[in-house]
């Protein structure tokens, strides 16, 4: 086998062999604000009432949770928690976007996502949540929504990345909350403040994996030794390259 095929080859098992990578699962939920305030402008205007606006709000789940997150399953349901209240990195954030303005939570704090697969019961419910609560700056965001189900089985299974397209009928338990509280001066005036009650009318899971960094460099470092294998064939070779063609896959956990 000539050297240039050796290094293509080789070149590609290191592709091959580069660990799988976590996806990014994006959970939707769509619906109303049933009630709501807005003092600070965040999304509609200083001292606006927030009532009957819609709503979009999208949490985005990096799955397999991270070393520390708790990730609890059985047959009927799969729980994940994790944030600085657990010790662990976050792994959900998310954010929410009324009157076409979008305000963001990166869930340091807390995380919480559930399914729970129950005949009849089948429940969705997402937690991201930002604090902190020192003497110069004070801030509390927090978004979280769920659509209970008493009457259907959306779910297949507890699997908390399914894909999913569910709405909600008027059997259905909706709700959720969001709040933007922000005080960096500690003088007692926020300079964000806006908080809602939602009711959300369709919740939805899609996914897109994403390539490790790892993953990359190793194939950029694979094309780059396969490159010089073929620089370095003799001038006097006059043999045809072959093409040598290779798939890389990546698998999702």
């Amino acid at each position: 086998m000539s050297k240039y095929l050796t290094a293509l080859l080789g070149a590609s098992m290191l592709v091959i062999a580069a660990p799988s990578q976590a996806a990014l699962y994006d959970i939707t939920y769509t619906g109303v604000v049933s009630s709501g305030y807005d003092q600070t402008g965040v999304f509609l205007g200083n001292n606006t009432d927030l009532a009957g606006q819609a709503f979009t709000a999208v949490f985005t789940l990096n799955y397999p949770v991270p070393a520390g997150a708790y990730d609890f399953s059985d047959p009927t349901y799969q729980q994940l928690l994790g944030g600085d209240y657990y010790g662990s990195p976050s792994f959900l954030n998310a954010k929410i976007t009324i009157n076409g303005k979008t305000d963001t939570v990166s869930g340091q704090f807390y995380d919480h996502a559930l399914n729970q697969y129950y005949p009849g019961q089948d429940y969705v419910y997402h937690v991201s949540q930002d604090y902190i609560g020192g003497p110069t700056l004070y801030k509390n965001n927090q978004i979280y929504s769920y659509i209970q189900s008493t009457n259907d089985n959306y779910l297949i299974g507890p699997d908390i990345t399914q894909s999913l397209n569910y709405t909600a009928d008027s059997n259905d338990f909706t709700g959720g909350y969001f709040n933007f509280s922000q005080d960096i001066d500690a003088d007692g005036a926020y300079e964000k403040y806006a908080y809602g009650n939602l009711v959300p009318s369709n919740v939805t899971v899609s996914v897109s994996a994403v390539p490790e960094q790892s993953t990359w460099a190793m194939m950029i470092t694979a094309f780059g030794f396969a490159g010089t294998a073929f620089r370095r064939q003799k001038p006097g070779d006059s043999r045809p390259y072959r093409n040598v063609g290779f798939k890389c896959g990546a698998t999702t956990a």
